[in-house]
């Protein structure tokens, strides 16, 4: 069994769900409290896997609610990368324009792999 558990950082997450994780901790913390009772006096003991059990569950639920925050961003990132690489392209494409040149990148790899394919 481990401890309580450190301090979360909570900076940048919703006010809704910081309630909840302050629910889950006060829970987490009840539940402690019942485990140390319970060996103490060696009344309900047969409560303390039950009560393990629902603190597991509990710091799963915390950690689903920061990773939740985490894959928030990771996909904020990703359309910011996306916008980047359309700004990117547009800005190829007006450069091709103002050359009228030819992108002829597929005859720079044609003499790499000339041949390859002969035996398939």
């Amino acid at each position: 069994m481990g401890g309580r558990g450190a301090k979360i950082n909570l900076s940048g997450i919703p006010k809704n769900k910081r309630k909840a994780i302050a629910s889950y901790q006060k829970q987490i913390n009840k539940h402690y409290d019942k485990i140390r009772l319970a060996k103490k006096t060696g009344r309900d003991t047969e409560y303390i896997n039950h009560w393990e059990a629902e603190i597991r569950a509990f710091k799963g639920n915390i950690n689903k609610i920061i990773d939740r925050r985490k894959d928030k961003y990771d996909i904020q990132e990703q359309r910011e990368r996306i916008k980047l690489l359309k700004l990117d392209n547009k800005e190829r494409t007006e450069n091709n324009k103002i050359t009228d040149a030819p992108i002829n990148i597929i005859d720079e790899w044609a003499g790499e792999v000339e041949g390859a394919t002969d035996d398939l």
